[in-house]
């Protein structure tokens, strides 16, 4: 076997670039901006998310670009409308740019997925767009799949081979190597010599595609001994679950939707591996098992519509729910076009799922804007409820609001927030976002969670994250004093600087209990789990002190101190006293679990001064 010559390899090089040029220097550009973030300065703001616009123009360039490219060649296209086609997509490119908004939320990270995914499936079926070729299309993808496998695996061996030379220059010589060089480095390999690599072995002739008969032997024993018996397995689970359903009268679990479209998207894959073995001889059962497999869908996609709707019909639609709903959908016209149709055209998986895809991601049809509306309902339903808004729809502070309320309506503040901005919630409140949430908007990541814990404070609500829910009825709420370090031990005869209680990890209804040793006595400390209620015990003349916690609790909530990053510390100061000892409690920071009918301490972190009379 004779290596190519240097001369031939530059030659190869050159060919590629001719064929795919705005492709390649999309992906230069890309490799060249995320150079530069790798080496920002994170503390001006604004500069990340305007390199991140800038890539994600470049990458869906360069995906657009091969697509055009392919589609080109296989037309045969005249220079002229080459040029046109290829203006448009540069076109394309820049509008998506110029459109991105100064600051990313969620939704345009999903948006550019969605654009990801469909132009992914573009370059599957460019060239095959206007003709009948299914096996040329099928052989194109065989071709793509092993390249793209190729390729991985020649970028990961050499930067592997590049790294351990650069570490061992820097270990032998002290070159002091900066470790960002390693991911320049994964960079420029991953960006460019994959990229390049991957799209010199792409097929050139592609007419010729339809005449090809080549399978791979290793991918029909990978299809038929692995894809397939997991399929088996997927349904042999999901059927049983079905008929337990049936038998129990239980509402579906949300999650059984993962493995509905586990089992869909395995199988409907391996169907399309084996699709060009299916009329050889002694493979007739692939057609059997097809019909079967199709016929199987239907009570799946029944019982993964039964568990999103219960989620809907709680908490109205999200981007998750509307997508899953939007697959049940495809995967029931999958299946009767399967069933019925005497056509069978595979190429109908990829051009219906690209046209999904991007049709899902914008007009009042898409994901955002009905999710937006949905969401957008459900928090003004949970207002009304409770009688916080005004005659113009306004937020009417001060009104109080059972907890699952409360935690519901934090949840939808944060992911309206997240998902589509801020200024979806200014209808609602008479102050001006833009100018109170400026110091979040300056951050790129977490500013979600700032903005809706300032916009329910505005509401006079604390933000209640995910965390902080404990069952169905209850809530965690910390409250941590200021200036707690600071400790006056005059007039007292004993300090005990750490007084720690913790209940996480215990059972339910125990006592936690500290001890300590004092000068004259000892004493111990505790409270039991289900009870607001702090004990201190002398052992030795068996006296007990007690403070009751969940008045002044209920009265820091009622003052709002809930709200406050901090609570004075005298309002978290306490004393009790007998007529030998008085204990001053100082506590530093109290975490309780707040439920509509009880009050339970879960922590407490605090110091103790004694004074013996």
């Amino acid at each position: 076997m004779r290596l190519p010559s240097v001369e031939s390899l530059f030659t190869k090089i050159l060919v590629t670039f001719k064929r795919f040029p705005l492709a390649i220097v999309a992906a230069v550009g890309g490799v060249v901006v995320s150079c530069l973030m790798v080496h920002l300065d994170y503390t001006k703001s604004g500069v990340f998310e305007g390199y991140t616009r800038i890539l994600m123009a470049c990458y869906l360039g360069m995906l657009l670009f091969i697509s055009v490219a392919l589609f080109s060649q296989r037309m045969k296209l005249s220079l002229i409308r080459n040029g046109l086609l290829q203006s448009a997509a540069i076109a394309l490119a820049i509008i998506y740019f110029l459109t991105l908004p100064v600051h990313l939320h969620t939704s345009v990270y999903i948006c550019f997925g969605l654009y990801t995914i469909g132009l992914l499936l573009l370059v599957s079926f460019a060239p095959f767009m206007l003709g009948g070729d299914v096996n040329g299309f099928w052989q194109f993808n065989k071709e793509i799949l092993l390249r793209f496998l190729v390729a991985v695996l020649y970028s990961a061996v050499l930067y592997a081979g590049v790294s351990i030379g650069l570490l061992a220059i820097d270990k032998l010589f002290n070159a002091g190597i900066d470790s960002k060089i390693y991911l320049d480095l994964w960079i420029v390999i991953t960006g460019i010599f994959n990229t390049w690599f991957f799209l010199a072995g792409l097929p050139e002739n592609l007419d010729e595609l339809e005449a090809s008969t080549t399978y791979p032997k290793g991918l029909k024993i990978f299809t038929q001994y692995v894809l397939l018996p997991l399929v088996s397995l997927y349904l042999v689970i999901l059927y049983s679950y079905e008929i337990k359903i049936f038998f129990t009268s239980h509402w579906p679990e949300g999650w059984v939707t993962y493995l509905v479209l586990c089992f869909s998207v395995s199988g409907i894959l391996s169907l399309l591996l084996i699709w060009p073995i299916r009329n050889e001889e002694g493979q007739h059962w692939i057609k059997n098992f097809t019909r079967f497999f199709y016929f199987a869908l239907f009570p799946l996609i029944l019982l993964l519509a039964l568990a999103i709707y219960k989620r809907i019909l709680q908490y109205g639609i999200t981007e998750y729910r509307y997508f899953i709903m939007l697959l049940a959908l495809w995967l029931v016209f999958v299946a009767s076009y399967f069933l019925i149709s005497k056509a069978k055209s595979i190429k109908l998986i990829p051009i219906s799922l690209c046209l999904i895809a991007f049709l899902s991601s914008f007009g009042p049809w898409g994901a955002f804007s009905i999710s937006k509306h949905s969401q957008l309902r459900h928090m003004e339903s949970i207002l009304a409820k409770n009688k916080m808004l005004d005659q113009t729809n306004h937020y009417v502070a001060g009104k109080e609001i059972k907890w699952k309320d409360h935690f519901e309506l934090s949840s939808v503040v944060q992911y309206l927030v997240e998902m589509h901005g801020f200024e979806v919630m200014q209808p609602y409140l008479y102050s001006n976002l833009d100018s109170l949430l400026k110091k979040e908007l300056s951050h790129s990541s977490g500013y979600s969670t700032e903005c809706a814990e300032k916009i329910l404070k505005l509401m006079g609500l604390r933000y209640i994250n995910t965390w902080d829910r404990i069952g169905k009825n209850g809530e965690l709420i910390n409250f941590k004093a200021a200036n707690s370090e600071v400790v006056n031990i005059a007039g007292y005869h004993e300090y005990i600087p750490k007084v720690n209680l913790n209940y996480y990890g215990s059972k339910a209804d125990t006592t936690i209990t500290a001890g300590y040793k004092l000068g004259r006595d000892s004493m111990r400390i505790s409270f039991n789990t289900v009870k607001p209620v702090v004990c201190m015990l002398f052992n030795k003349k068996g006296e007990i002190l007690s403070l009751n916690l969940l008045g002044p609790i209920d009265s820091l909530i009622k003052s709002g101190y809930v709200l406050k990053e901090t609570i004075p510390a005298e309002k978290m100061t306490f004393i009790i006293s007998n007529v030998s000892v008085e204990i001053k409690l100082r506590i530093s920071n109290l975490v309780v679990q707040k439920q509509e009918k009880q009050t339970h301490i879960k922590s407490m972190d605090a110091n103790a001064l004694v004074r013996w009379k």
